[in-house]
């Protein structure tokens, strides 16, 4: 029997290690790889943040002149074949009309090569929506993965099959859109990738300090803690954006800034570090005693939080949306202060903060090895496999029976005819 085709789709770079929706996509395309599936993926040189472009500038390095010319990268990594466009836009919103065209003309070539049994996007605006009703036009299964809440309004008419990660966010899309057939499969972190093989434990640890991910939250926690157990030392991991330019956009309750000058020369919070975004997440867990997650926003997992369970480290998190899924037990999930969720800039006040600190001092005062472990079965990747697998079986044996690659929405039968026809000839 032929094996199965998967061919992944999304504009945004999956070698992004800034964007955690790229890193949940490769790690399910090379988990599907695994399994016998063959796997390509077609991307572009789109990032979140210029820190995540840090895989192609290595790669660069190891091309001749001439391979670096190339309209686009083609490489295989970790079983997957890569076609990765090079776009004049580097992020989503810059992205071209030029850019468009090219990334359509290889689409659609790869359907007619490749002829894969599905395609998986994750890419939510209208030219890749395009892209899917272009795939379901040849009679191929397309299917989307939803990796946060950001998609409100969309219909997804040009897709077979919808699935995200948590319960959480299955349900909100339910009730605020009414997609009903939406489907959960627990998310994908690769524990050799992210389980760090010695632990010192000596640091609070957030990731992504920004006004969603709840920075507020975290320094009035910090700022407590300084007061009440100045011998803890809390760390900040950089990611997206500037650290330094948020810290000035904060506020107190009664309104006065939080820098009153926004000079930030002086280290506004002496028992925080700061430490730089890295493709290695196991260096920070190495050091990492805690982890805060304080998320304003609907988190639709939150991969921090499972690759701390992952590490036996404890979290404190959010109520929002996944956590607590992604948490499995192993922390403890608090709501975040109301004025603050309505104002991302607002230090919360000592009473609304109050129940974070005591869960924190729980966190760190109690055992909490079983339960992460515990936590660690729940959350195993091979569970969120096994879902993919089981929905996308049956698209991809129904394509198989109706596939025709000679089909087009998008391009005239005519010049569909023609083109095979001069390929015949050659």
């Amino acid at each position: 029997m032929n094996k199965f085709k998967v061919l992944g789709f999304s504009i945004p770079s999956l070698h992004d290690t800034t964007n955690g929706a790229a890193v949940s996509s490769k790690l399910m395309l090379e988990k599907l790889a695994e399994r016998g599936i063959i796997v390509k993926a077609l991307n572009a040189t789109v990032f979140d943040d210029p820190r995540g472009e840090a895989f192609f500038t290595r790669l660069d390095a190891q091309l001749t002149d001439e391979q670096r010319r190339q309209s686009r990268y083609q490489f295989t990594d970790h079983g997957v074949e890569y076609y990765v466009q090079k776009t004049i836009g580097r992020t989503e919103m810059a992205v071209t009309r030029q850019d468009q065209d090219r990334l359509f003309v290889l689409f659609c070539s790869l359907l007619e090569v490749f002829a894969p049994d599905i395609v998986i996007c994750y890419s939510g605006d209208i030219f890749s929506a395009a892209i899917r009703h272009e795939a379901q036009c040849r009679g191929i299964a397309t299917a989307y993965m939803l990796h946060n809440a950001q998609h409100a309004q969309c219909s997804f008419p040009d897709t077979d099959l919808i699935f995200t990660t948590s319960k959480a966010t299955a349900r909100l899309y339910r009730e605020r859109d009414g997609i009903t057939t939406i489907k959960s499969t627990g998310n994908f972190i690769d524990p050799a990738k992210v389980v760090a093989p010695q632990r010192e434990g000596r640091y609070i640890t957030m990731v992504n300090p920004s006004l969603g991910k709840g920075l507020a939250v975290f320094v009035k926690l910090a700022l407590m803690c300084a007061q009440r157990r100045p011998e803890l030392k809390f760390l900040v991991v950089r990611s997206v954006g500037s650290y330094e330019q948020t810290l000035k956009t904060l506020h107190f309750a009664d309104g006065s800034r939080f820098l009153p000058d926004g000079d930030i020369t002086l280290n506004p919070l002496p028992n925080v570090d700061v430490a730089e975004h890295t493709p290695d997440i196991r260096q920070v867990y190495a050091l990492t005693r805690a982890v805060v997650v304080p998320s304003l926003v609907h988190e639709s997992w939150g991969n921090v939080a499972t690759e701390a369970v992952l590490n036996g480290i404890p979290v404190l998190c959010a109520d929002s949306g996944g956590l607590t899924e992604a948490i499995a037990g192993a922390g403890i999930a608090l709501k975040t202060p109301e004025q603050t969720q309505q104002d991302y800039t607002r230090i919360p006040r000592d009473e609304e903060i109050e129940p974070w600190y005591a869960a924190l001092c729980r966190i760190l005062d109690e055992d909490w090895s079983e339960r992460c472990a515990a936590a660690a079965r729940v959350v195993d990747i091979k569970n969120s496999v096994d879902h993919v697998l089981a929905l996308i079986t049956p698209l991809m044996r129904r394509t198989i029976s109706r596939r025709n690659i000679r089909k087009s929405w998008y391009f005239t039968s005519k010049s569909i005819a023609e083109k095979y026809s001069k390929k015949a000839q050659q």
